[in-house]
């Protein structure tokens, strides 16, 4: 992904300090005392917020209203359960942004650094971390689930199979093509990424 796409894509973002603020007063009852550096995300704007009592929490706002975040907290539930280390969810709901209702999700920070941000390991280390990779993917890997797509309250799914998933899935992207054409894909490149 290139830097000029987030760039583009996250310039269109609206979101205020006062919106921020809102939203910690609202879920935490605190003020913010400090926005902290984090690589942005892809569909959600996100802040690394640190609060007037220490906290640092992580604040996601769906920008595309894509992602309903209360699957992504069903799914870090579900990861919990079988004995994953998740971040702990403080809220999943609508807020108000510039006019807009826009999902947000605010979370614990986890400690530790992103895999991806590390440079190089020592072979020792590399072994090390990816054990207790496949040991994470093994426990998530152990979840069966009756459908695709995102759970209902009633425990069923969004879509009865992968064909339907895949389908609904490519309609939802074809989104991204402005923004791909903006970043300098023609038409056509646009168009094949969105068939891979």
């Amino acid at each position: 992904m290139s830097d000029t796409f987030l760039q583009q894509r996250q310039a269109t973002y609206k979101t205020t300090p006062q919106d921020l603020q809102a939203i910690m007063s609202a879920v935490m009852n605190e003020d913010i005392a400090e926005e902290l550096p984090i690589t942005p995300g892809y569909s959600n704007e996100v802040h690394l917020l640190k609060t007037s009592k220490g906290k640092e929490l992580i604040v996601r706002i769906d920008q595309h209203n894509v992602i309903g975040f209360g699957q992504e907290a069903w799914a870090m539930q579900r990861a919990k359960s079988l004995g994953v280390s998740v971040p702990h969810i403080y809220d999943v709901r609508q807020f108000e942004i510039v006019g807009e209702l826009k999902n947000i999700m605010v979370m614990q920070k986890v400690e530790g650094r992103p895999l991806s941000e590390m440079q190089s390991f020592e072979p020792a280390h590399f072994q090390h971390v990816c054990e207790q990779l496949g040991a994470i993917l093994s426990k998530l890997q152990s979840q069966t689930v009756e459908g695709f797509g995102r759970p209902k309250a009633n425990n069923e799914w969004e879509f009865g199979n992968w064909q339907d998933y895949l389908a609904a899935t490519l309609q939802q992207r074809e989104k991204d093509v402005p923004y791909l054409v903006q970043a300098g894909l023609t038409q056509i490149e646009a168009a094949q990424m969105l068939a891979i």
